[in-house]
């Protein structure tokens, strides 16, 4: 039996899909080796969503869109539950201003981190999980807190300016408190 749920979160709101195999050629998975590149971005301009929401006063004005948020699918194999958890985004519907702005690029990139700790965060909760009904319900409370952080980062990030060093720090720390949690599939066995 094999279930998947793609869950991404664009700007605070949480959208569900089905995952498709040929998606997986359309998005960047996250990797501590590399950051992202202002080519990742493709989407010619916001979409209208996020110029509203900028709009609004929320973050003053959208210098940049990152459609990012965490895949999470599992497979059942007589008494092994394989577990995928992966931080992606998907560049087609990711936007920058500005290509130059290395500043707007380094704010979209700790979005794309903040979305990998929670990622980790998942995997360490489903490490032992052997009941994936559970573990779906523990992804989609964690996918509600990732959420919540997100917005309380563009909440402390005005114009999308840049990362501050409260937010560069607590990064840094959950990722490297995470680093056991780095893999992206693992298996866990019933009893």
């Amino acid at each position: 039996m094999n279930r998947i749920l793609y869950l991404l979160i664009p700007l605070g709101l949480l959208v569900v899909f089905s995952f498709q195999d040929e998606k997986e050629s359309r998005v960047k998975v996250w990797s501590g080796s590399s950051c992202l590149q202002a080519a990742d971005f493709r989407m010619e301009r916001a979409p209208a969503a996020a110029m509203k929401t900028a709009s609004q006063g929320k973050n003053g004005s959208l210098e940049g869109y990152i459609f990012c948020g965490i895949e999470f699918s599992y497979e059942v194999e007589g008494t092994e539950i394989q577990y995928k958890v992966i931080a992606l985004m998907e560049p087609d519907k990711s936007w920058l201003r500005d290509s130059t702005n290395r500043s707007t690029l380094e704010h979209e990139q700790a979005h794309f981190n903040i979305a990998e700790v929670y990622a980790r965060r998942i995997r360490r909760e489903l490490a032992g999980e052997q009941h994936p009904e559970r573990a779906k319900s523990m992804v989609k409370r964690n996918l509600l807190r990732l959420q919540k952080r997100q917005i309380d980062f563009d909440k402390d990030h005005v114009n999308e300016e840049g990362l501050n060093s409260t937010w560069k720090t607590w990064i840094d720390q959950e990722l490297s408190s995470l680093t056991m949690y780095q893999e992206n599939q693992f298996t866990v066995y019933k009893k």
